[in-house]
């Protein structure tokens, strides 16, 4: 929550000239009383800095519970999922249609050789989703086209693999690194890796033409974003220090 402080001044006292009176109060639309104080100016100076001092020293600290606590719920990667315009369709770049759900999970190695578990909660449990209503969980895995998009960590020469039954496509940073879009018996579509780094990554999947169904793809997911709280906190740590230092001098 947001504090607003405000500051009255008032004549010198007849007690003390030297002192002023002022009244700090919370920007509070209840109208609470405020609390009245006796404060010289330099006095009010060492107050205030004290106040944003110790405001400044708690932001790092609220960035790296951020980077801890922030993301423990959520899967590494986000999911949508379409219906595809009928049988034996190609994967459809970009998706027709809104998305008729939507999820997270933590990994891809999805397979479903029919039955109980040919629907899209059936397909994704293995990879730990999350997000889907009990009725999005029960459609039918049948012409459907799936989205999963993140953050994947790779190394240079390292060949990645996407394994699938029907039609894949892989982006990385925005770059079709893999296209075999078309309805297919399993099959293992590779791509060598040029230069180490995180990418960003986004895969379509289409299942058509019934079951069975695959979908797997190794690979070290990362979210980079906590790493970046924690650099914004370092930084934040720092303007505090020197808050302080100024203060003393």
């Amino acid at each position: 929550m947001a504090l607003e402080v405000h500051i009255q001044l008032r004549a010198p006292s007849k007690l003390d000239p030297s002192v002023n009176t002022c009244t700090l109060w919370p920007d509070d639309p209840d109208g609470d009383s405020p609390a009245v104080c006796s404060k010289s100016p330099d006095a009010l100076k060492e107050v205030f800095m004290k106040f944003n001092f110790r405001s400044a020293l708690a932001l790092p600290c609220l960035a790296a519970v951020l980077a801890v606590t922030g993301f423990a719920h959520a899967g590494l990667i986000s999911g949508s999922v379409y219906n595809t315009p009928g049988s034996l369709s190609s994967v459809q770049n970009p998706p027709t249609g809104p998305a008729i759900a939507t999820f997270s999970v933590d990994s891809i190695n999805f397979f479903s050789p029919g039955g109980a578990t040919y629907t899209v909660g059936g397909f994704l449990t293995p990879g730990g989703v999350t997000g889907l209503t009990p009725t999005q969980a029960a459609l039918d895995l049948n012409n459907k086209e799936l989205m999963f998009t993140g953050f994947v960590s790779l190394t240079a020469g390292q060949t990645i693999t996407v394994t699938h039954d029907d039609g894949a496509i892989l982006y990385l940073n925005g770059n079709i690194v893999i296209d075999s879009p078309g309805p297919t018996a399993p099959l293992a579509s590779m791509y060598t890796v040029g230069a180490t780094g995180v990418y960003s990554f986004d895969l379509l999947y289409a299942e058509v033409n019934g079951s069975p169904a695959t979908l797997n793809f190794p690979a070290n997911f990362v979210t980079p974003e906590p790493s970046t709280f924690m650099l914004m906190g370092t930084g934040l740590l720092g303007a505090a220090g020197a808050i302080r230092r100024r203060m003393r001098a």
